[in-house]
């Protein structure tokens, strides 16, 4: 990892614009109780698209397993996987994957109890503003099935552009997904640093305390 590559923050804070806030929060194994009482709740919606939404996994200890070794990938700025909560309730969770030094890959869910509340849409804005304002990310992707048209509404309201898609990349998953009803195909999307993307408010804290923008770092360095 480079000298001038930020580590993965410790949580981002998000300022929406109806005033409330959501926490992007680390990795915390001590937030495995709550994550695993959400994948539970939500094991309906999650199971025909995401591999891991299984009964077997949405456990405290495996959550627990698990978030040990995300937190190392944070650490690391492999994998920018952010917990999210509101009024420090989980709704969700997020990442941003580093594909090659300036390009990165975003996924998403949200519990079942707090879908339709635009909760996505504002976590897709927020951790775009951070890749583009933090990590100098050229381009951020996205692909979701293509029978997950609700997926893609939350892409296109975050300010995504559709590319078009992807015929049969999905068609190597897992058989209990297909059988869930996963489809082969995917949809594709992308947010360039020459696109509008979206101005968010954020307040991002580092391990070792705040982390400014890039353009804010080079200022103070000089």
């Amino acid at each position: 990892m480079g000298e001038d590559q930020p580590t993965g923050p410790r949580r981002v804070v998000a300022a929406l614009d109806d005033g409330r806030e959501l926490e992007l929060r680390a990795p915390r194994v001590d937030d495995a109780g709550e994550i695993a009482a959400a994948v539970r709740e939500s094991l309906d919606d999650l199971r025909p698209f995401l591999p891991w939404a299984t009964a077997e996994n949405a456990t405290t200890e495996w959550q627990f397993q698990r978030l040990i070794k995300t937190f190392a990938n944070h650490l690391r700025g492999e994998v920018y996987a952010f917990h999210v909560f509101e009024s420090d309730s989980l709704v969700g969770a997020i990442y941003l994957a580093r594909l090659h030094s300036n390009t990165f890959e975003t996924g998403y869910w949200v519990r079942s109890s707090r879908v339709g509340q635009g909760l996505c849409t504002a976590m897709a804005r927020a951790v775009v503003a951070f890749g583009f304002d933090y990590l100098d990310a050229e381009r951020v992707e996205a692909l979701h099935a293509e029978n997950n048209e609700a997926s893609g509404r939350v892409l296109e309201k975050a300010g995504f552009i559709r590319e078009g898609v992807r015929r049969g990349l999905l068609a190597t998953c897992p058989p209990a997904l297909r059988e869930a009803g996963c489809t082969p195909d995917a949809v594709a999307y992308s947010l360039t640093r020459a696109d509008r993307w979206p101005q968010v408010a954020l307040t991002v804290e580092h391990y070792e305390g705040a982390m400014l923008p890039r353009q804010s770092r080079k200022e103070h360095e000089e």
